[in-house]
């Protein structure tokens, strides 16, 4: 497994996809009360919350986010690189991603 920073806290600095622990606030279908979960959400710096948690979300508590981490661009893909996880790629960051 990847090491990741975790951060203590539930509001990132800025809008993006980010790893988050979960503690389940209340007995769920398959959680119990205080029991953990590791997974991803997108946070939107905007509305303060995360998109699949909402705001003020009573059954879960975000208790540290860490940055994603993005695997490098192999050299036979960097050319004609369109799409990097969803997001289009421009020709700027294409031309960076092939000098490094």
């Amino acid at each position: 497994m990847a090491k990741v920073n975790w951060i203590k806290g539930n509001t990132p600095p800025t809008s993006g996809e980010y790893y988050i622990i979960l503690e389940a606030q209340k007995d769920l279908a398959d959680f119990n009360k205080g029991d953990i979960e590791i997974t991803d959400d997108y946070y939107n710096a905007e509305f303060g919350e995360f998109n699949t948690l909402g705001e003020n979300n009573e059954f879960w508590k975000v208790l540290a986010w860490a940055d994603m981490i993005r695997p490098d661009v192999p050299d036979l893909a960097r050319k004609k690189l369109k799409s990097y996880f969803g997001s289009l790629v421009s020709e700027e960051w294409r031309n960076q991603a092939i000098k490094e």
